[in-house]
């Protein structure tokens, strides 16, 4: 019995240790909860007739699969305009008495000075790469969005990476154009 709770002490902490080495912040804040259910999926695991010795190594790889399929779950990044991370969702969906300011360029702009010119910037590109763009704003994955309009996974990827950049360098040029006192 002494000898099964050290297996098993062993376990969680190999588990803790496989998945410290991943310092994103999802997995951090996760981790805890990943280590329990991977050995708990280990258990089932060793008392199925194969080689209940190898715990430890189920326990890694159960670990990084779920930490895989729990990054894949999560809610997707938006559009980002700037390095601060602000995005159409945060400019559109604020509450209008609110006071909004993002850092574009390395400047403070306010949301109702950003919002026409990213409108306009969007209505600029092409009908399909502006679908993408959105769509993949709105948490689309490629492969859905591949099989959606009929191209490849790399189409998307490369569309939709163009598209932001286009749309990116365009607002940050006309930060960079605007007299500082119009930003705010």
């Amino acid at each position: 019995m002494a000898v099964e709770e050290e297996t098993w002490r062993a376990a969680r902490d190999f588990a803790h240790a496989c998945l410290r080495r991943f310092g994103d912040a999802w997995t951090v804040r996760e981790r805890d909860d990943l280590v329990q259910e991977s050995l708990l999926l280990a258990w089932q695991w060793a008392a199925r007739p194969r080689e209940p010795h190898r715990v430890t190594a189920a326990v890694r790889t159960i670990a990084t699969r779920l930490r895989i399929r729990g990054l894949h779950r999560r809610p997707r990044r938006s559009l980002d305009l700037t390095p601060a991370g602000a995005s159409v969702e945060l400019l559109v969906a604020a509450p209008p008495g609110a006071r909004r300011t993002f850092v574009v360029a390395g400047r403070r702009v306010a949301a109702e000075w950003l919002l026409p010119r990213l409108q306009r910037e969007l209505s600029r590109l092409r009908p399909f790469d502006r679908e993408l763009l959105l769509a993949r704003n709105e948490g689309a994955r490629a492969a859905e969005l591949a099989r959606r309009f009929d191209c490849t996974v790399a189409v998307v990827r490369t569309r939709t990476h163009r598209a932001r950049r286009r749309v990116q360098r365009a607002i940050e040029n006309d930060v960079r154009a605007a007299d500082p006192l119009d930003l705010s």
